[in-house]
C-alpha cells in the first residue's frame, strides 16, 4: 500500500521517504537489518520503485524536477546502505 496519491506525488513526500529509510538504516544492528530496509525502499516492489511508477502518473510539468528528486533520493539510500553495511 502506498503511502501517497499518485497523482498528488510531491517533493516532500519523497524527501520524507528519504529521511525515513536514511533514519532506519542508521538504526540499522545488523547486515540482515539492512537487507531488509534495501528491500522494502529499493527492491522491485519497494516504495521508490512505485513512486518511479508513478511518474508517468503526474503532470508533465513536473515529470522531470520529481524524477531528478527521485533518482537523487535512490542514489543516497544506496550510498547510506553500502556505506553502513
Amino acid at each position: 500500500m502506498a503511502f501517497y496519491n499518485e497523482s498528488m506525488l510531491t517533493r516532500d513526500q519523497i524527501l520524507t521517504l528519504k529521511n525515513q529509510a536514511l533514519a532506519l538504516i542508521s538504526q540499522a544492528q545488523d547486515l540482515q537489518d539492512l537487507e531488509q530496509i534495501r528491500q522494502n525502499y529499493l527492491g522491485r516492489k519497494g516504495q521508490l520503485n512505485q513512486l518511479f511508477r508513478s511518474i508517468a502518473k503526474i503532470d508533465p510539468a513536473q515529470k522531470q524536477t520529481l524524477g531528478q528528486v527521485l533518482n537523487e533520493t535512490k542514489q543516497s539510500i544506496e550510498l547510506s546502505i553500502a556505506t553502513k553495511g
